[in-house]
């Protein structure tokens, strides 16, 4: 997790954090923006399915 997931800030600037979790075989983070001062956490997905519309 290197951008906020709610304004896009980088949350490697130094004022911000983010800390990698285990939960059972999920990995999770959770990270505090000094940009928008929103604390959110993030799963990781063991799959993602998108969908591409027609051309």
């Amino acid at each position: 997790m290197n951008f906020c997931p709610v304004c896009g800030a980088d949350l490697r600037d130094g004022a911000s954090f983010v800390q990698e979790f285990w939960v059972a075989h999920e990995r999770d983070f959770l990270g505090w923006c000094a940009a928008c001062t929103t604390m959110s956490s993030v799963v990781l997905a063991p799959t993602v399915v998108g969908h591409e519309p027609e051309h």
